[in-house]
C-alpha cells in the first residue's frame, strides 16, 4: 500500500507534465488523466468485488495501467484536436475522431487484455491475480475511450489552433526529428536494431531465475538472516 501511495502519484505527476508538454494545453491532460484515473477506480472496485487482495506484483497494475490508458485516450484527442483546427465544431470533431479512432483503440485494447488473459492462466495466484486485475483495467480504459471521453469531447468549448502535436511544439520537435532520422537511414537503424537484438539475447543467457520473497527484505533484517541460514544448510526456505 505504501509503495502504491509513492508510485501511483508520482505517475499521475510525471504523465501530466508530459501530456502538457506535447500537446501545450491544460485541459487535454486533466481530460487524459482524468479518464484513465476512473479506469484505475473501476480496476481497483474490481479488486474489491472479486476479493483480489494488493499484493508485491498487483499493485505495479494502477501504473501499467496509467501508461497503457494515456496512449489510447491520447489517439483520440489528437485526432479530434486536428478535426478542430481544420474547422469542425466540437460534435464533428469528436464523430470523426471515434470514425477513425474507434477501431485502432479497440483492437489495441482487445490485444493487451488477451495477453493479460494469457498471463491471468498462471498456476501461480500472485501472478495469476496481476493478470486478472490488468485485463480488467484495460477493458475499462477501453470503454471510457470510446464512450467517457467521447460524450466529454462533444460538451467540451472548441479552441482552436491548440493543444495539437506539431512538429514545431516541444516535444513534437524531438519526435519528428526521430521520424526524418529513421526515414533518412533505415538501414542503419535496422543494422543498430538487429545488433541490439543480438547482444540481448546473448546477455539473457546469464539470467538467473529467483523469486525468492526474502530478498524483498534488508540484508541485514532478522528474517533475511534467518532465511539464509536455512538456505545455506536446507534444501530452501
Amino acid at each position: 500500500q505504501s509503495g502504491l501511495g509513492v508510485f501511483l502519484p508520482a505517475t499521475v505527476a510525471l504523465l501530466a507534465v508530459l501530456v502538457y508538454v506535447s500537446v501545450g494545453s491544460v485541459g487535454m491532460p486533466l481530460l487524459v488523466l482524468a479518464a484513465v484515473l476512473v479506469a484505475v477506480v473501476w480496476m481497483t472496485g474490481f479488486m474489491g468485488w472479486i476479493g483480489q487482495p494488493i499484493t508485491a506484483l498487483s499493485n505495479t497494475a494502477p501504473t501499467f495501467l496509467l501508461a497503457i490508458g494515456c496512449a489510447y485516450v491520447m489517439h483520440l484527442a489528437a485526432c479530434y484536436q486536428r478535426q478542430v483546427h481544420a474547422g469542425a465544431d466540437a460534435r464533428a470533431a469528436t464523430l470523426a475522431a471515434l470514425e477513425r479512432m474507434r477501431r485502432p483503440v479497440v483492437v489495441a485494447g482487445l490485444t493487451t487484455a488477451i495477453g493479460a488473459g494469457f498471463v491471468a492462466l498462471s498456476d501461480l495466484p500472485l501472478v495469476r491475480g496481476f493478470g486478472i486485475d490488468l485485463m480488467a483495467g484495460v477493458l475499462s480504459v477501453n470503454v471510457l475511450a470510446c464512450f467517457g471521453v467521447p460524450a466529454v469531447l462533444s460538451l467540451s468549448k472548441v479552441r482552436r489552433g491548440s493543444g495539437i502535436l506539431r512538429s514545431e511544439r516541444r516535444l513534437g520537435v524531438l519526435l519528428f526529428g526521430i521520424v526524418e532520422l529513421v526515414a533518412r537511414r533505415p538501414r542503419v537503424i535496422l543494422a543498430a536494431a538487429l545488433l541490439l537484438f543480438a547482444a540481448a539475447g546473448i546477455a539473457s543467457t546469464r539470467l538467473v531465475v529467483d523469486s525468492s520473497g526474502p530478498k524483498a527484505f534488508a540484508e541485514d533484517s532478522r528474517f533475511r538472516r534467518s532465511s539464509e541460514f536455512y538456505r545455506s544448510h536446507l534444501s530452501g526456505d
